[in-house]
């Protein structure tokens, strides 16, 4: 299951934050001391993928995006960053995250999150013995903060479900993955995100369609465009 995903107005001073810059300066509504700041601003200026803070209390992640690349090879590369925090964020064991930018490109925030949710995904299905790197958890739920609209945020939470969707299809056991228990895992999701991912990623002027019919006509709709 995928962490929780809201946009928030605002960010309160004891929640932990991952900024994403388009430079080098500091956004002027971070909460840092004095200390972290120069700390912050001496470690940009090294070229760094990211700076980590410590604050205690919480945690503030500087992530530089590569504004120099076209605006798809900069987010792709903010992708790859957030998997590659992976690791941190889980050992400091979040409750939440908040997301957010300064300067950076458009859809900068969407971007990071869909990348660091992927990376998130483990299949523990039939786990029985928990590790010792599993007595740590991953956020379980991730807050936006800045100009990103609810249909953006429904693209992003219906792609990532249906990504996490295939792959426990793909790990599931073959000898217990037959036919009547993969439609009984479909049914449990609603076609509607699923279809509308599948039609909008092939056929873009189909997907408003497909999102507001039926289900069983829509699929069916659906079905018969990717063939022809």
């Amino acid at each position: 299951m995928i962490p929780e995903i809201k946009i928030i107005p605002q960010i309160s001073p004891d929640q932990s934050v991952i900024y994403i810059l388009g430079n080098d300066s500091l956004p002027k509504d971070i909460l840092l001391s004095k200390d972290e700041k120069e700390y912050a601003v001496r470690t940009l200026s090294e070229k760094e993928d990211y700076v980590f803070i410590n604050s205690y209390h919480k945690c503030t992640y500087l992530v530089k995006a590569k504004v120099d690349l076209p605006d798809y090879r900069c987010l792709e590369e903010l992708r790859k960053t957030a998997s590659g925090l992976k690791n941190l964020i889980k050992s400091n064991n979040h409750s939440e995250l908040v997301i957010t930018s300064d300067s950076a490109p458009k859809n900068a925030i969407e971007a990071f999150a869909e990348g660091l949710i992927l990376s998130f995904y483990s299949f523990r299905k039939y786990k029985t013995k928990e590790e010792e790197k599993d007595k740590k958890q991953y956020p379980s739920r991730l807050l936006l903060k800045g100009n990103i609209t609810e249909s953006a945020l429904q693209w992003l939470t219906y792609l990532c479900e249906a990504v996490y969707i295939t792959r426990d299809m793909i790990n599931e056991p073959p000898n217990r993955q037959n036919a009547t228990s993969l439609a009984n895992e479909i049914k449990k999701f609603s076609m509607q995100q699923l279809i509308f991912i599948s039609s909008t990623s092939v056929y873009p002027e189909v997907g408003k369609e497909v999102f507001e019919t039926d289900v069983d006509e829509a699929y069916i709709g659906s079905i018969g465009e990717q063939q022809a």
